[in-house]
């Protein structure tokens, strides 16, 4: 039997029914155990894609010495998310820079967890994982349907890992089926956040120019510093 991602505690609250009887006003009223709500986070949290070493892991978890070298940075990502239902609203978004190890990925799946606080629809997808899943999407209709999850319902959308897609020729499926992707997704108004170990002129190389046009309107956010990975 495989084991469950999800984790929920033996609670000496509800005595494992997930629910409570509360006092409210003189009336008794059913309520979600803290226990329940828990679990009820974590599956949102994995119906978002985000990774599960992201679920508890978040940007006040960052060494503070990468904090301090990018201070002005990290306040711009801050104002991003004291302003999520705003950002989130009118669709803005950011491209973030930096050498593997400084923290993207990190704020990206930041940022998506307060959107999922705030009721709203994020998802998590690293760039190479992309065509992999267009083509599943092909003869699969529970792909298709996620496809179409992300690209008409997803609020906001964070696309790790920009640089790791391999382009081939010009005319193949796969590279024309990416391109599609991102196009449907930005077209769509809503939030994208993207990172990449490179600069965004070198993650765009090859891409084409309509599709370059719609990335190139995501403001820059470029962290500085050395990679916190030994093979980098």
């Amino acid at each position: 039997m495989t084991e469950s991602i999800f984790q929920k505690p033996d609670c000496s609250i509800c005595n494992g029914l997930g629910y409570e009887l509360v006092v409210l006003d003189g009336d008794t009223v059913i309520e979600d155990c803290v226990c329940m709500v828990e679990l009820k986070r974590q599956i949102g949290l994995f119906k978002s894609n985000i990774p599960k070493r992201y679920w508890n892991f978040d940007i006040e978890n960052i060494d503070t010495w990468r904090v301090e070298e990018n201070q002005e940075n990290y306040d711009v990502v801050n104002e991003y998310i004291n302003n999520l239902r705003d950002n989130i609203t009118k669709g803005r978004g950011f491209w973030i820079i930096s050498a593997p190890g400084l923290g993207k990925s990190t704020i990206l799946c930041s940022i998506l967890k307060k959107s999922h606080n705030l009721g709203y629809r994020p998802y998590y997808i690293k760039a190479s994982k992309i065509i992999k899943m267009k083509f599943e999407a092909l003869r699969d209709p529970v792909a298709a349907r996620l496809i179409n999850y992300i690209v008409e319902d997803a609020d906001i959308v964070a696309i790790d890992e920009m640089e790791k897609v391999y382009l081939a020729s010009e005319d193949s499926l796969a590279r024309n089926m990416f391109f599609e992707f991102i196009s449907d997704v930005y077209d769509a108004r809503k939030s994208v956040l993207i990172s990449s170990n490179k600069s965004r002129k070198d993650s765009l190389k090859g891409y084409r120019t309509d599709v370059q046009d719609r990335l190139l309107m995501l403001p820059i956010i470029k962290l500085r510093g050395e990679s916190a990975r030994k093979d980098w």
